[in-house]
């Protein structure tokens, strides 16, 4: 008779495993944790001022160069062009309003002629009660609408309230000498012929200190302005202050202060005296490491209590370098460490319990549904390659090829779920949860993407023929889990997410792209990678509209990206609204700066089709595929 065989339930491993493992490693942590209490107090510090200097920097470079991204597209719009004159005010004034609605950090948004004229759309946080009681409405959420024109003597300013109803307030005209050609936004543009960031100066009709930038108009004759007040950046810094009697400010790169947080109240218990002393003194240090072009890290006694003085230097921002400084007392960073510790010393025994017990519900629920995103990979022509091969050739070719592929996928996080032939499967979010699943796996097409064409290139070098990489992404619910029979399980995923992420694989081969995303990959992530937004379509066999999307690199390129962008945006817009011939010519230009670019080639000859057999009936700008 045969033995029976012993059979140990999944989840009773797991909880053996885990009770053997943390144990030991909870008691070694936290001995290790009192031996690094001073230690963690500079880390600490330092990565809370990395953490200020990174939102500073984001204040005064993706935040603001997403503006001037919408400003490169207005001044490439007919309707702000020169030669359209003031027939044309109207939509520029809409077309600025809603500028300020969509992006809140902009105080005011307007565009300066080489005639001398003006319109302008802002936000009136600076009204007095007096003007706003002058221009005889009452709703904060107004904005102020200004119109400069004449010369000379003759020079005039008009000027009403515009509430959000689209009602005005009566006009008031009066006389003014302003001339947006002598303002720096005009002049530092005009001279430079690219977008740039002014120093922080004086709003001409605010009270407000602030930046500008400034976009030339496409064809010259005018400039598009936007205004940014640095009270929003006050704000911000508050926010991050490192302990509750921290100091911190911002400086421009010339060593002025322009913004600083609030002060501790002297009337809150635990508020330290010196506080107009410490402001002094990392003022100094301030001026000290601009002047010798380089940051600071060093204690000093203040009034008898010692800080820790940080200067850094922010990433330059379209021609303007910040620094971000702090001076934090050092007894309160200590103090912070050490009550972390002990706190963690007492919560460790109940850690460690309901840690196994934690491993033994995950054990059990392991196989519940989350969302995960999905990579498909492909190599174009594969099949062809592999008959013009020897089969141990061809297998060395491969192994190399997914060893440098699955390099990139795991070190963006990326679990290989299996290779198929030629073709990868991976996923991110399972096993181990990954709040940043969605960016890591773009971050792995990228530079997945980017390994395979060096790979390719250096095969190619050697008189070998390369692998062209197609990636399909997708995100979405899946039930993940182990599958498969007693004898032989796996750990993988089941859901309709895998398809897509497949169908996008295959649909580069439709648009001559490398990588193509799903809407539900690029809108989470519109802040972390550039992307183009590839079409709109209905794939074969399905009623489901889909935005597919192609990434072409992380938000640090957007610059780089940002004409070619500009004229896909302006093809797209014709090509849904059936002005072909106009498409045509945007893809074109496309299709100059990217040269080989397989979209452009695609949408040229859709619409040179749509040219020559009529507009198809009751075109929406859709797509149907009519093959997987």
């Amino acid at each position: 008779m045969t033995a029976r065989r012993l059979s140990i339930p999944f989840s009773a491993t797991i909880l053996l495993l885990m009770a053997l493992v943390l144990a030991p490693l909870s008691s070694a942590l936290l001995w290790l944790g009192w031996r690094s209490v001073d230690s963690l107090e500079q880390r600490s510090a330092d990565a809370r001022v990395a953490e200020l200097e990174k939102a500073v920097e984001r204040f005064l470079t993706d935040g603001l160069r997403v503006v001037v991204y919408v400003g490169l597209t207005l001044a490439d719009s007919p309707s702000f062009a020169a030669g359209e004159g003031p027939a044309a005010d109207d939509e520029r004034r809409r077309q600025l309003v809603a500028l300020l609605g969509r992006h809140p950090v902009v105080a005011g948004a307007f565009v300066g002629y080489a005639d001398g004229r003006l319109v302008y759309a802002g936000r009136p946080d600076s009204f007095s009660p007096t003007e706003w009681s002058d221009y005889g409405v009452a709703d904060r959420n107004a904005i102020v609408m200004r119109a400069v024109d004449g010369e000379g003597p003759a020079r005039r300013e008009v000027s009403w309230l515009q509430a959000p109803d689209g009602s005005r307030s009566m006009e008031r005209v009066r006389p003014t000498n302003y001339d947006p050609r002598t303002r720096p936004w005009y002049v530092e543009a005009e001279k430079a012929h690219d977008a740039v960031l002014t120093a922080p100066y004086h709003f001409a009709w605010s009270k407000h200190a602030g930046i500008s930038s400034g976009v030339p108009l496409y064809g010259g004759g005018g400039v598009i302005g936007f205004d940014y007040t640095l009270e929003t950046l006050s704000q911000l810094i508050t926010t991050y202050k490192i302990t509750p009697n921290a100091i911190i400010m911002v400086g421009h790169g010339v060593g002025a202060v322009e913004v600083e947080s609030e002060g501790c109240v002297g009337a809150i218990a635990g508020c330290l005296p010196g506080d107009t002393e410490v402001r002094a003194a990392l003022k100094e240090v301030i001026r000290e490491a601009v002047d010798g072009d380089h940051g600071v890290d060093r204690r000093v006694l203040i009034g008898g209590q010692l800080y820790r003085a940080i200067v850094r230097r922010v990433p330059e921002a379209l021609g303007q370098r910040f620094v971000v400084a702090a001076a934090v007392p050092v007894a309160e960073l200590a103090a912070s460490s050490r009550t972390l510790l002990e706190r963690a010393a007492a919560a460790a025994a109940v850690a460690v319990g309901f840690a196994i017990l934690g491993a033994l519900l995950a054990s059990l629920l392991v196989s519940r549904c989350r969302e995960v995103t999905v990579m498909f990979t492909d190599i174009e022509g594969f099949s062809r390659l592999s008959e013009t091969m020897e089969p141990e050739l061809l297998t060395s070719r491969l192994s190399r090829y997914f060893e440098v592929l699955g390099a990139e996928i795991s070190a963006n996080r990326g679990m290989i779920d299996k290779y198929i032939g030629d073709s990868i499967m991976a996923f991110w979010n399972a096993p181990e949860p990954d709040p940043d699943h969605i960016a890591n796996a773009c971050r792995a097409a990228l530079q997945a993407a980017a390994a395979g064409r060096a790979l390719s290139e250096k095969w190619q070098q050697r008189g070998r023929p390369g692998f062209r990489t197609r990636f399909g992404l997708h995100t979405g619910p899946a039930v993940v889990g182990n599958v498969g029979a007693r004898e032989r399980i796996n750990y993988t995923l089941v859901g309709a997410v895998a398809n897509q992420a497949s169908r996008l694989e295959g649909m580069n081969k439709v648009y001559g792209t490398e990588v193509l995303a799903s809407g539900e990959v690029a809108n989470p992530t519109a802040d972390r990678f550039v992307w183009r937004h590839i079409d709109r379509i209905v794939a074969v066999g399905t009623t489901e509209m889909h935005d597919i999307h192609e990434p072409l690199g992380d938000i640090a390129s957007a610059v780089d990206h940002a004409e070619l962008l500009a004229h896909w945006q302006a093809g797209r817009t014709a090509y849904v609204e059936g002005r072909f011939e106009a498409a045509i010519a945007c893809f074109r230009e496309v299709a100059a700066l990217r040269p080989g670019d397989g979209p452009s080639r695609v949408f040229i000859a859709r619409c040179t089709e749509f040219l020559r057999s009529g507009t198809p009936e009751g075109w929406d700008g859709v797509w149907h595929l009519d093959a997987k």
